[in-house]
């Protein structure tokens, strides 16, 4: 490094001489004494070509090989002369160098963000470009976008913001609606598809009535988080979970039993682990099953025989 401070100086103090010769400041004195102009962009020079400038104009710093360089902000003029001129950037950089389009800076406040790859300011996401400096708002649906409308969308967002393309725009998925924003909410656990609010459905999970309520259907039963609703016990016409009934169904010879939870079969009828309770025997009152009574009807003048577990016909009558 100290060699090279010392040959710079001793250029200059060359050049110098050549001035105190009769050269004026823009020139350089050749080995045969005579003066020559330095290229037009040094200010200073020790030959004509354009990286053996010592010193620059203003408009201009010296780079690493020797030449003068267009200060940042500036730029070459289209002769090349020894004034750079001042550079108007681009609407989308806010600072830029060499080109109107090759920007170094970028507004944050404008909504744009730098691109390295091409030295470019682009609009952020859920901005477009609209020919001015600041970038304008998409759709609130859209992840990027052309212009304002929601069926300008380019791109959609369907890991944060459950949406989908369709066409040019971007639509919930299914089980979410769009509430007005930019992230779609969630539909009701009942629903399958639904619109402007969670519990307005379109469409209903399985064994649910109909829509917008999407109840569940007779013997089944709402546990409050399956969009399909779980069977209630056989025995049940409707339930609260899958082993209370709350109602029974007369027409299968059920009703509600004071012992269990559960629709106990009605007298004379017997259950075989099925909706409908079977009849038993005409002899029994209750009875296990069809050829077992358990209890017999006096009042019909039959008494249980312990042998044969059926109701025989009491003394007298047959």
């Amino acid at each position: 490094m100290a060699n090279c401070a010392t040959l710079l100086a001793l250029l200059v103090s060359l050049s110098l001489i050549g001035r105190s010769l009769g050269c004026s400041a823009s020139q350089y004195t050749a080995a045969n004494g005579a003066c020559y102009a330095c290229n037009v962009t040094c200010a200073t020079c020790t030959s004509s070509s354009d990286s053996s400038c010592l010193t620059c104009p203003s408009t201009r710093f010296l780079n690493a090989f020797n030449a003068c360089q267009c200060n940042s902000g500036y730029v070459e003029q289209t002769t090349i002369a020894a004034a750079c001129v001042a550079l108007t950037c681009s609407y989308s950089c806010l600072t830029c160098n060499n080109t109107a389009t090759t920007c170094t800076t970028c507004s944050a406040t404008n909504n744009r963000v730098y691109i390295s790859g091409n030295s470019t300011c682009t609009c952020a996401a859920k901005y477009y470009d609209s020919g001015v400096a600041a970038c304008a708002s998409c759709h609130y649906s859209c992840t990027t976008c052309s212009a304002a409308t929601s069926s300008t969308c380019l791109t959609c967002n369907s890991a944060a913001a459950y949406r989908t393309t369709s066409g040019t725009s971007c639509v919930c998925l299914g089980g979410y609606y769009d509430s007005g924003v930019y992230v779609c909410a969630a539909c009701s656990y009942k629903c399958l598809t639904c619109s402007t609010s969670a519990t307005n459905c379109l469409t209903c999970g399985g064994n649910r009535g109909a829509t917008p309520s999407c109840a569940a259907s007779p013997g089944y039963y709402d546990d409050g988080v399956s969009s399909t609703c779980p069977t209630c016990h056989y025995s049940c016409k409707n339930c609260s979970d899958g082993v209370s009934c709350n109602v029974c169904n007369a027409t299968s010879f059920r009703i509600l039993s004071s012992l269990t939870p559960l629709c106990a079969c009605m007298v004379r009828y017997y259950d075989v682990g099925v909706v409908t309770c079977s009849a038993c025997d005409s002899r029994c009152y209750t009875c296990l099953n069809s050829t077992v009574c358990f209890t017999c009807n006096s009042t019909a003048y039959r008494t249980y025989d312990s042998s044969s577990r059926f109701c025989l016909c009491m003394g007298g009558y047959y």
